[in-house]
């Protein structure tokens, strides 16, 4: 690499580490402290909204905004359960990248969810990124989010923008070996606040067989009944 080059993207790391600095620090005063009046309770019920839109608008225009993503942790089968919320919009949620590719799991969300159990999503291999995605009608207002999208509504909708759950800005808590679930906001919720509970879906893996282990125990059971025949020829010859 030239020099200019090197020294360019030098710079360019510098810059995104300082702007990060001051992101972190940010996120610092957003920590509860034990300590804290009730002066400063009321104090930063006030400041952290505006804290956190200082935050989100740092983190777009450095470059590092990301949504909160589930990555596949095994083999498995992949189910969706609805589990209530708090918001006056009215949510879809499901999977997709764009409004073009948006495919719906439940309706409603979250007071009159549709349906209300447990959803089976499909099969994903481990390693896989889910995107995850919501349409949400509050009034006369209405819009997309996606997991995968680096826009305001998707960065409130699937990002703990002020760390208010304690994750490092994650919304994916992992509430089981098999299971997870997430602190979702609503699309329209970037309008408003980014308090991560207009819509708490949880995330089940089932694991399922690789196909060498399905292999594997198919050659076991014709191996087991080829001993059997044989076990009951032997038998039958010797009465």
């Amino acid at each position: 690499m030239p020099g200019r080059e090197r020294r360019e993207a030098s710079h360019q790391c510098e810059k995104k580490a300082g702007a990060q600095k001051v992101i972190d620090s940010f996120l610092g005063r957003l920590l509860p402290k034990p300590e804290a009046t009730k002066e400063d309770k009321m104090r930063n019920s006030i400041l952290n909204p505006l804290i956190g839109a200082v935050v989100l608008s740092l983190m777009i225009s450095i470059g590092t905004a990301n949504a909160d993503e589930f990555v596949m942790p095994f083999t498995g089968d992949l189910f969706l359960q609805q589990m209530g919320g708090e918001a006056g919009g009215v949510t879809s949620f499901g999977l997709g990248t764009s409004p073009t590719n948006f495919t719906p799991f439940y309706t409603g969300l979250p007071n009159n969810p549709n349906p209300t159990g447990e959803v089976l999503v499909g099969m994903f291999n481990s390693g896989t990124t889910i995107h995850f995605g919501e349409f949400t009608v509050f009034g006369s207002l209405s819009g997309f989010a996606f997991s995968n999208g680096t826009d305001q509504a998707s960065l409130v909708a699937f990002t703990d923008v002020d760390n208010s759950l304690g994750m490092g800005g994650s919304i994916i808590q992992r509430t089981g070996p098999q299971t997870w679930l997430l602190h979702l906001d609503d699309a329209e919720s970037f309008r408003v606040d980014d308090d991560d509970n207009d819509v708490l879906m949880q995330v089940r893996v089932a694991p399922v067989p690789e196909l060498t282990t399905l292999l594997s125990l198919l050659s076991g059971v014709l191996v087991l009944a080829y001993f059997r025949k044989r076990l009951k020829v032997f038998v039958q010859s010797r009465i």
